[in-house]
């Protein structure tokens, strides 16, 4: 398996789509944070934009797994390394292991760019130290577990064309499901009464014990808040943007199960794949 892992590291590290990528993400990143300072602007914390380059690494991780493992089908790699004796479970493992470096790094660039950029023209990081370390081991769980989702995709689907559309489609839903139920769960049970007003569509009924506040119409409660805790803590872009400086056992074995299990799955169905 080592003469696997470095030929993949070779053909990961020249591989163009990655090189892309990481231009994609310097460019944005650093741009975003350029500008902010330019024009002055004193909301907009490297916080923000560190959020924001993670969730598109989670994008540009579908773009590179899918587009690397693609024409390893294509141009009849994997296919070979088979022919000439290696097992399938070492050629998965291999794969993965080649995408989540390709990946990885990815992710150590928004990190570093956004930590450098953030404290020298910014002031730095509104969120505490601890924050951030959280921050960091959800979100580089998160990627492991995406990572682990795009690899089974990619060497399950032969097709780079459908394997690559697959994978930035479930990108995007797990994107735009992360960003709504976070929503969701933020919002309050109550309201300060002086900060709401009343209208034909919506009234805002006062809480009996407390009349300085109000019931929030949009709070979820009950049963459909249980659901939307479950898609929450299973949607790995969810978890690396919930704000949170407590490490608690769900944010360690729930994305470590989630890894194991997109691992085994996509290496039986890969087993029992003709490979043409």
């Amino acid at each position: 398996m080592s003469k696997l892992l470095h030929a993949g590291f070779i053909r990961m590290f020249k591989s163009r789509t990655l090189l892309i990528c990481l231009a994609i993400l310097g460019f944005t990143n650093g741009i975003s944070l350029v500008i902010n300072y330019i024009q002055g602007s004193k909301t907009d914390l490297p916080d923000s934009f560190l959020l924001s380059g993670l969730i598109l690494v989670s994008i540009m991780a579908a773009v590179m797994v899918s587009s690397y493992l693609g024409a390893e089908h294509r141009f009849g790699t994997i296919r070979n390394k088979l022919i000439i004796g290696h097992s399938r479970g070492s050629v998965y493992a291999s794969s993965f292991l080649v995408c989540l470096a390709g990946v990885l790094t990815m992710f150590a660039l928004v990190w570093i760019l956004t930590i450098v950029l953030g404290n020298l023209l910014l002031g730095g990081f509104a969120q505490s130290n601890a924050v951030l370390c959280m921050l960091l081991l959800r979100s580089f769980l998160a990627i492991t577990v995406l990572t682990a989702l795009y690899t089974a995709l990619a060497l399950c689907i032969q097709s780079k064309s459908k394997g690559s559309v697959a994978a930035v489609i479930i990108a995007f839903v797990l994107m735009l499901t992360a960003v709504a139920v976070v929503q969701m769960l933020s919002e309050p049970a109550y309201l300060p009464a002086e900060s709401v007003v009343s209208t034909e569509e919506i009234q805002y009924e006062p809480v009996p014990d407390d009349p300085s506040l109000v019931i929030n119409p949009y709070y979820v409660g009950g049963t459909k808040r249980m659901v939307y805790q479950v898609i929450h803590d299973l949607c790995p872009v969810s978890q690396m943007i919930q704000e949170s400086d407590a490490l608690t056992g769900n944010m360690i074995l729930i994305p470590v199960a989630e890894i194991v299990i997109l691992l085994a799955a996509g290496m039986v169905i890969f087993k029992k794949r003709d490979l043409k």
